[in-house]
């Protein structure tokens, strides 16, 4: 009797998109919603990804170690050249910036996008001052807390 509910709503949710408007309380149709995500396409760039960073958090004596691997973002390939040619510059800029971060801190899901920006930004900061030149997104590609 449950499953048959549950297959009934979710049947509804995916082909009534007045069905789903009511039910996200909305006064926007899932078909009015999809119309306006699609007027403004995501647009990617060139990926780079820098690996192996480990760090002791702070206040854990060395008891505890996080692995990151990031993945970067930039418009051209130029910009990407620019952080292989930083890297070392970089790579202490990330680990010195996750190092200052508390295991509670790095394990809350609620700010990784905020340590995202603020790594991004620390990132920006060694690279050219023109923000053509510049990186536009930060990914984890691999967090780790041990």
């Amino acid at each position: 009797m449950l499953v048959a509910v549950g297959t009934g709503a979710a049947a509804a949710y995916l082909f009534f998109p007045q069905v789903t408007a009511l039910l996200t309380d909305t006064e926007q149709t899932a078909e009015e919603l999809a119309e306006a995500e699609a007027e403004e396409p995501i647009e990617y760039g060139e990926f780079m990804e820098l690996t192996g960073f480990m760090v002791n958090p702070s206040g854990e004596g060395g008891r505890r170690a996080l692995m990151v691997n990031i993945g970067v973002e930039g418009p051209s390939a130029d910009v990407l050249d620019a952080v292989s040619a930083k890297e070392i510059l970089i790579r202490d800029r990330v680990l010195g910036k996750l190092g200052k971060l508390s295991v509670r801190e790095l394990s809350d899901i609620s700010i990784r996008d905020s340590i995202k920006l603020d790594l991004l930004q620390d990132i920006n900061g060694v690279l050219d001052k023109d923000k053509k030149k510049q990186l536009s997104r930060l990914y984890f590609t691999a967090f780790i807390i041990n």
